[in-house]
């Protein structure tokens, strides 16, 4: 694992800066920020550790510095860990708003209305998290024009896919949708690319950043299924098998919630389903080998998540053979526990 081990250093003072800047913000707003920081650290070994949103500019100050005079790495190296330190404060606000946004969905039920409450009192800090976030891009990158353009695209995307997440039909056919919500982590590639004079490899990189932003859904989305059924959230992997599932009863396409559980596990676990999706998976991978300016962690970071994948399935498909073996009994007192 290259794409991670080779930058431990870098993340961990990428983390520290994150969190001297969250010890500025007014009392008692920069105590809940670095403990809702400390969920997230990967210096915490049980946090949430969401690799691609800080490990993105590393990433490329190293191929960056192929192309730069010696003289200038150094600079490039303090731009990464900035561009690092604003990501994770970016990260912070946009889980912030996702949270409040998934708990708005169950109000009525698991004590929804006091998760809400609670994530209200984030809002104040989410805001000044966004406030560095784009502080930090912008005094590296504002003074280029395209930088707000950029800026003002991909605010739309996001927003854009926010609203039309429930969007209907084969997910392969939505992809901007499916990775727009991560659609400021491309910013900080743009900014990175940008201030070193290297416009050229945005093409390419920003192609395989979508890359990998898909895969990582995918691999969310086989784990998460049962809550996003559960709470009518968009979903890769449910997607795949509303679209076969809706052909075969007279629900129109767009009635994405005929599915519930036995329907899903049946296509998980009796149809293979995960192995048509680790296929495509691969797919989309394959078919990004041929990208010029490539990143080779992001395409290592991508790899291992189409493995990701293809293990899950391979273990599916293992778990089923031997309830084939051991008979139908086998399969009804120790029914499979994968998913």
């Amino acid at each position: 694992m290259h794409w991670l081990e080779d930058f431990d250093r870098h993340i961990h003072a990428a983390f520290e800066e994150a969190a001297q800047r969250i010890r500025q913000f007014p009392a008692p707003l920069n105590h809940e920020g670095l403990n809702y920081l400390n969920g997230f650290d990967i210096r915490v070994k049980d946090g949430i550790h969401n690799y691609i949103c800080y490990l993105l500019p590393f990433w490329l100050e190293r191929i960056s510095s192929l192309h730069l005079a010696p003289e200038r790495k150094e600079h490039l190296q303090q731009i990464a860990q900035s561009i690092a330190a604003g990501n994770i404060m970016g990260m912070l606000h946009y889980f912030i708003h996702d949270d409040l946004m998934d708990a708005s969905a169950t109000a009525t039920e698991d004590n929804g209305a006091a998760l809400i409450q609670n994530l209200r009192r984030l809002l104040p800090l989410s805001e000044l998290l966004h406030a560095e976030y784009t502080g930090i891009l912008s005094r590296i990158a504002g003074h280029r024009p395209e930088y707000w353009l950029y800026r003002r695209q991909y605010t739309y995307d996001w927003a854009r896919a926010v609203q039309h997440e429930q969007h209907p039909g084969h997910f392969m056919n939505h992809i901007p949708l499916i990775t727009g919500r991560a659609s400021p982590l491309r910013l900080s590639a743009v900014v990175m690319l940008l201030e070193v004079g290297l416009p050229a490899l945005l093409p390419g990189i920003l192609q395989q950043l979508d890359l990998a932003l898909l895969l990582l859904q995918m691999n969310d989305d086989a784990a998460d299924w049962p809550e996003d059924l559960r709470l009518h959230n968009y979903n890769c992997l449910l997607s795949l098998i509303h679209e076969d599932a809706a052909l075969r009863t007279d629900h129109p396409p767009e009635a994405f919630y005929i599915l519930d559980e036995q329907t899903v596990r049946h296509y998980i676990y009796d149809r293979n389903i995960l192995r048509h999706y680790a296929n495509l998976a691969h797919e989309q991978y394959v078919s990004q080998l041929a990208v010029p300016a490539d990143s080779l962690d992001l395409l290592q970071f991508c790899e291992e998540l189409v493995q990701q994948l293809d293990q899950l399935a391979a273990a599916i498909e293992a778990s089923r053979h031997l309830l084939l073996e051991q008979g139908s009994l086998f399969y009804y007192v120790y029914p499979p526990k994968l998913l």
